[in-house]
Formats: structure tokens, sequence, C-alpha cells
């Protein structure tokens, strides 16, 4: 299905107990009343209906500070139990031992704590609160001694460095690929920029739009339902048309970046339009369009052309539906390669080492 969804970041509140000069949500005090968030049955439902969408997605459960609200560890284990990947966007501060230790139980499968510096005070400083480097550290140790998988294994196969993600800069695809690094490192979306095509936000108040940078709302979920929003929102079917304008619409590059549309909107007010932070003139690497290879090519489906044990499915489902064609192409590509024919567990652990 060409545009559909695989990763949903929901903004479940607005309370913070932070005060970061960048929040694009304009969070409250931990201390304000909860005014207008969805209820735990509303999310309960929303989550329901998401699943009629598709059954695997990839959730960003964030806020302001998700572990702020009561009910995060009752909403993420029923969507984990739905079949979500879940994974919680927190800035780390609230979260201790037991914290951790909830999050595991809950099927939580990991968090994303930013750090702004590698010291404390500029941390500090752009956060609003003293000390919140440190809670960050702690949460993040917490964590690691929790064993949240993901978050260990990133630091061990990336080393001390920062992992940058193209997620607000999808230009920097382009620019690995002009210096000739390897399709994995800037594996995309096909059509790039995913907002809107494969990725939504829900706001606490239940309006669904294309990201949280973009804060155009193709409707309530307290009127309707997500499946009317995601297939029938005017915005979503405007991003879907892929008439992007001016350089991004002449690009050579437009397949595997078609610049950020939150930025476009900022600038201009036109989601459609150039992303000004870029600079490349479009066709001064050749102008022929730019593909990415299928094996590397998020959300692309994909059937089986060999046969996979129970136990080598089972393993699949557990991987968010985004990679998984992806997981099946490449892993069938190395059994062939190496002389199978039956896809097991091992032979999966075999390719992802490779």
């Amino acid at each position: 299905m060409e545009f559909q969804l695989h990763s949903i970041s929901w903004n479940l509140t607005r309370r913070c107990n932070l005060r970061c000069a960048h929040c694009y949500l304009d969070a409250s005090s931990p201390e304000e009343e909860a005014q207008g968030e969805l209820s735990t049955e509303e999310c309960l439902r929303t989550l329901d209906q998401i699943a009629r969408v598709n059954p695997h997605p990839f959730l960003i459960l964030t806020g302001g500070e998700p572990l702020l609200r009561e009910d995060l560890f009752e909403i993420a284990h029923y969507a984990a139990c739905r079949g979500f990947t879940v994974v919680v966007g927190t800035n780390g501060t609230l979260i201790d031992a037991a914290v951790a230790r909830q999050m595991a139980r809950h099927q939580i499968q990991g968090a994303s704590i930013s750090l702004d510096s590698p010291e404390p005070s500029p941390h500090d400083l752009f956060r609003g609160v003293s000390g919140a480097w440190e809670g960050a550290i702690r949460g993040a140790e917490a964590l690691k001694e929790e064993a949240l998988g993901w978050l260990a294994e990133a630091q061990k196969a990336n080393g001390p460095g920062l992992l940058i993600s193209a997620r607000c800069a999808p230009h920097y695809r382009r620019v690995l690929y002009q210096r000739g690094a390897p399709p994995s490192r800037w594996r995309a979306y096909a059509g790039g920029c995913p907002a809107g095509t494969h990725y939504c936000r829900i706001t606490p108040e239940g309006e669904v739009t294309p990201c949280p940078y973009l804060p155009l709302s193709a409707g309530s979920l307290r009127e309707r339902e997500f499946a009317e929003l995601w297939w029938q929102g005017e915005i979503f079917g405007r991003l879907r048309g892929r008439g992007r304008e001016g350089r991004c619409g002449r690009c050579e590059f437009r397949a595997l970046c078609g610049g950020c549309r939150a930025r476009a909107y900022a600038f201009s007010g036109n989601c459609l339009g150039e992303d000004p932070w870029c600079l490349h003139r479009p066709g001064s690497s050749g102008g022929q369009e730019v593909l990415l290879p299928e094996e590397e090519t998020l959300g692309l489906e994909s059937e089986f052309a060999l046969r996979w044990t129970a136990e080598a499915r089972e393993r699949l489902e557990r991987v968010p539906s985004f990679a998984r064609g992806m997981v099946i192409r490449v892993v069938e590509r190395f059994a062939r390669e190496t002389g199978w024919t039956v896809v097991s567990p091992e032979i999966m652990r075999r390719a992802k080492k490779r």
C-alpha cells in the first residue's frame, strides 16, 4: 500500500518538569491541570483505531514529559499487546531504577533522551532547569541497567559519538550520497520526508497532524475515527500528491529527500514549497533522479520468496512494519548467497551481523 502508516508520534501531555527553550509544544508546568488531554479511555480507543490501519506500527509516546501521565504504562502496555513497537520520548529526569523496571515490565522497547551538550551547564541552560543534565544521565544509566536492549546496542555499534538523525534535515541524505556513503547510511522512505505519507502526530487534545512541526490538522479524534482522518484528511491528500514546488519539485534527489515540509510551511506558509535550508542547485549532480535501492528503502512491502520457519516468522513479527519488508529482502538475499533455502532465526542473526 503506497501510503501505509508506519510511525506515530503521540504527544500525550503538554505538562513538563523542564522549561526547554526550543519546545514546539509550549509545554506547561507539572502542577497545571491536564486540560483537554485525551482520557485513558479515549487513548485506548484510539489505539484500537490505529491498529485497524496498521496492526504493527512504531509508536513514540512523548509530551511534554510523558512520565507525568499516571496512565502512561497502561497505554504503553495496551499498545504493545496489540503488536505495536512502543518507545518513549522523555527528558530522562524522572527515570530511576523503579521507573525503568516499570517500562520494561510494560513492554516499552526503549527511550529517546536528548543531551544538548557533553557538559552540564549548556544543557541545563537550554532546558531551563538546573540539574537537568545530571537527571538525564541518571535516567539513561537506569535504562541501561534494566537492559532496554536497543539503546545499549546502538551505543556499542556507533561508539561514543553522537547519533545524527536526518528526521528534520532530509537534505543530509543528499550530502551522504554525494560523499559516496553506502546506501545503508542514507536509507529513507520512498519520497523522502514521511510526514503525512507514512508518519503522523497526535496532539494531547486528539488533533492529527502530519508531523509535530507541521501544525496543520486533518481533524479531531473526538469527532472522527483515526482511519478516516488518515485516509481522507485534506492535508494528507495534499502531501501525498507529491506536487513539490520550487527547487524541491525540480530536484534530482526528490525521491530520497523531498525537503522538510514543516520548514517550508514555517518560512512560506506553503507546505509544498521548497525547503529554504537546502543549498543544492537542482541538476548540479547530473540531473538524473536518484533512487534508493529497494533493500535500503523503508516502508516497502515484500513477499516471501523463500520458506521461513514459524520461529523466524514470529521473530519477524517483532520488527516494526516500516522495516519489515527491508528485513525480508536483506535476509533472503543473504540466505541465497550462502546456500540456504529455508530462513530460520539463526539465518536472521547471521544476516544482521554481516
